[in-house]
C-alpha cells in the first residue's frame, strides 16, 4: 500500500478587504517609488532641496503608515493609523502643488500633475476608509450607551 504525503491545504480565497489592502499596499509603494525617482531626477537648488526632502518624507510615510494600517488590531487603531496616512497624503498634495505652481523650479510639470492627481485620489480613498471605520466605531459606542443606559 502506497502512502502519499498529506496535501497542503489550499489557500483560502482572498477576501475583498484583503485584495483591496494588497492593491493599496502596491499602489502606495508605487507612488512612493515614483516620487523618489522623480525627485532624484530634479536639478539641485536650495528651494527644491527643501521641497524634495519634505515630499520624500511624506510620500514614503504614506506607504509605510498604510502598511501599519493593514496590521491594525482594532477599529480604533485602524482609525488612528489611517489618520496619519490621510495627513501625509494631503501633505504630498501640498508639496506637489507647490512644485507644479512654482515659476522658478524647473521640473516636468505634467509629471508632477500626474503625481498630484494620484496623491489626491489616494487621499480621497483613505479619507473614505477612515470615515467608514469612524461610523462603525460610533455605532459601537451607541450600542454600548444603550445597553448601559
Amino acid at each position: 500500500m502506497m502512502v502519499s504525503e498529506p496535501q497542503a491545504k489550499a489557500p483560502s480565497p482572498e477576501s475583498k478587504v484583503e485584495r483591496f489592502a494588497r492593491e493599496m499596499r502596491n499602489r502606495t509603494f508605487a507612488f512612493a517609488l515614483e516620487v523618489v525617482d522623480t525627485m532624484n531626477d530634479t536639478p539641485d537648488s536650495y528651494s527644491l532641496r527643501v521641497i524634495r526632502y519634505q515630499l520624500l518624507k511624506s510620500a514614503t510615510s504614506v506607504m509605510a503608515n498604510y502598511r501599519a494600517v493593514c496590521r491594525a488590531r482594532s477599529d480604533n487603531e485602524f482609525y488612528s493609523k489611517m489618520s496619519i496616512v490621510v495627513e501625509e497624503a494631503d501633505e504630498c498634495v501640498g508639496w506637489l502643488g507647490l512644485l507644479f505652481k512654482s515659476r522658478t523650479i524647473k521640473i516636468d510639470k505634467p509629471h508632477v500633475e500626474t503625481l498630484m492627481d494620484e496623491a489626491l485620489e489616494l487621499n480621497k480613498i483613505f479619507a473614505t476608509a477612515r470615515a467608514t471605520v469612524n461610523d462603525r466605531i460610533e455605532k459601537q459606542k451607541s450600542k454600548i450607551r444603550r445597553v448601559e443606559g
